[in-house]
């Protein structure tokens, strides 16, 4: 993953700038701070409506956890995962128990432990050489599908420059 150090010698996802929207883009081409963006909603209608979980579903590179916590609140049995301490201890405190630390190149879960596994922009953070490892281990931890959704498209996107692929 791209761990770019900041001058404070922390990783970029560690830093409450990164969050808060001063050093990245986001959706609308702004500096907004990161929140509950609206096309959270069309994401868990999308998973809710057409692919029915069964189960579980991981929200891999949940970051505050807004798309987990919109799948619970929707009656899915929905847990997260993110790489970042500071996401997580940021992140509502109703979804807060859903949600646990760890990459998405080990993730802490075991085989099949999930119905669906659902990853919207994060991707794009893997270099290529990582993102065989990161396809595998959300393969390996979905037991039916995952749908995986990146900000290629947008050309806002090319501006953050953690975006490596």
């Amino acid at each position: 993953m791209n761990d770019t150090l900041l001058s404070s010698g922390v990783p970029y996802y560690e830093d409450p700038r990164y969050w808060s929207g001063e050093l990245t883009w986001r959706p609308g081409h702004t500096r907004a701070p990161y929140c509950d963006f609206a096309g959270n909603r069309i994401k868990v209608e999308y998973v809710v409506s057409y692919l029915r979980p069964q189960g579980k579903v991981l929200d891999a590179a949940c970051a505050m956890g807004f798309v987990t916590r919109r799948l619970r609140a929707a009656g899915v049995d929905a847990w997260g995962v993110d790489i970042s301490k500071f996401a997580l201890e940021n992140a509502p405190a109703d979804v807060k128990p859903y949600l646990k630390e760890g990459s998405l190149l080990s993730i802490p879960f075991p085989a099949q432990h999930f119905d669906l596994v659902v990853c919207f922009g994060a991707l794009e953070h893997f270099t290529e050489h990582e993102l065989k490892k990161v396809v595998g281990e959300v393969q390996r931890v979905a037991r039916r599908g995952v749908v995986a959704i990146t900000c290629r498209g947008d050309p806002g996107a090319v501006e953050d420059p953690h975006h490596v692929t």
